[in-house]
C-alpha cells in the first residue's frame, strides 16, 4: 500500500498540497484476462496519487518546464520521461520540454518564464552514486528557486556511498530565501525520511514511481498469450545483481543494447 506522505520544514506556502536471456520463438506468454480488473485498478489508484498531487501546482495560465528528461539506452529512465510527460500533459496548457546536455545547462532561460512551473525529471541517481548528475540537479534547482519560479522535482531514490557531504548542510542553507518553493518528492521511505533531514529548508512528498503513469494496456480487449520482455535492473544500483531464473525463457534486459530488436517489440 502506497501512501501519499507530506514533510513541510519549510514556510507555508501558496501551493501546500540484467544480464540478457535470449528467448526464441516459444517464449513463455502470460494471460491477462483473470488478472485485469485487479491490475487495472491498480494502476488507476497509482494515477490517482499523482493527480491529487500535481493538480495544486499547475499554473493557470504560464506553461510547465519539464527540465532535463532522459532520452538514452535506459528502459526505466525513458519509462519515468513518458510518464512524466502524460501526467503533465494531462493537466497542464503549455508542456516545455527543456533539454541539456549531460553535465551541461538547460536550454531553457528562466526569465523568459516568470509564470512557469518547473518540473525536473525523477529517477534513482541523488546522491553521491552519481554525484555529477545530482550537484548539476542541485544547481538548476537552485537557479530556477532563485528566479522565483515554483520547482517540482519528480519522485527519486537516494543512495551514498559515504556519509552525506557538508555540502549538501551548504546547499540546504543556500535554499532558504526560496526552498519554500521547490517541493522534492521520493519513491523510497528511506529516501523520504533521509530527505527530510538533510534538507529541511525545502518540502518532501512520498509518491509512487512516476513511470506507473505511462500508458496502460487495454486488458479487456486482450485475448491471446503475450510474449514477456522483463525489464530488470542489473547495475550497481540494484539490491540484486544476480539474473533470476525464470522458467520459460523469458527475455530479459535492463539496457537497450541488451535486447535485440525482436525483444524490444
Amino acid at each position: 500500500t502506497m501512501h501519499l506522505m507530506m514533510s513541510s520544514h519549510a514556510h507555508s506556502r501558496s501551493h501546500s498540497p540484467a544480464n540478457m536471456s535470449c528467448a526464441n520463438d516459444q517464449r513463455a506468454g502470460l494471460n491477462f484476462r483473470g488478472a485485469s480488473g485487479g491490475v487495472t485498478r491498480a494502476i488507476q489508484a497509482l494515477r490517482g496519487r499523482f493527480d491529487q498531487f500535481i493538480s495544486p501546482f499547475i499554473p493557470a495560465h504560464g506553461p510547465v518546464l519539464y527540465v532535463d528528461p532522459a532520452y538514452h539506452a535506459n528502459f526505466g529512465d525513458n519509462m519515468i520521461t513518458m510518464g512524466t510527460l502524460s501526467l503533465l500533459h494531462r493537466f497542464a496548457n503549455e508542456v516545455v520540454v527543456c533539454k541539456g546536455p549531460q553535465g551541461g545547462d538547460v536550454d531553457c532561460k528562466w526569465e523568459d518564464y516568470r509564470d512557469a512551473l518547473v518540473v525536473y525529471h525523477g529517477g534513482g541517481n541523488w546522491g553521491d552514486v552519481w554525484d555529477v548528475h545530482t550537484e548539476r540537479r542541485k544547481k538548476i534547482l537552485a537557479a530556477a528557486c532563485r528566479h522565483n519560479l515554483t520547482v517540482v522535482g519528480m519522485p527519486q531514490s537516494m543512495a551514498w556511498k559515504h556519509e552525506p557531504r557538508a555540502e549538501e548542510a551548504s546547499w540546504n542553507a543556500a535554499l532558504r530565501p526560496c526552498g519554500h518553493r521547490i517541493t522534492l518528492t521520493w519513491r523510497q521511505a528511506d529516501s523520504f525520511e533521509q530527505a527530510r533531514t538533510l534538507y529541511t529548508n525545502v518540502h518532501h512528498v512520498l509518491l509512487p514511481d512516476v513511470a506507473a503513469y505511462f500508458g496502460g494496456i487495454d486488458f479487456a480487449s486482450t485475448q491471446a498469450q503475450l510474449p514477456v520482455l522483463a525489464l530488470r535492473r542489473n547495475d550497481r544500483e540494484s539490491a540484486q545483481r544476480a539474473v533470476v531464473s525464470v522458467p520459460g525463457q523469458l527475455a530479459v534486459a535492463d539496457w537497450v543494447p541488451q535486447a535485440s530488436a525482436g525483444d524490444v517489440e
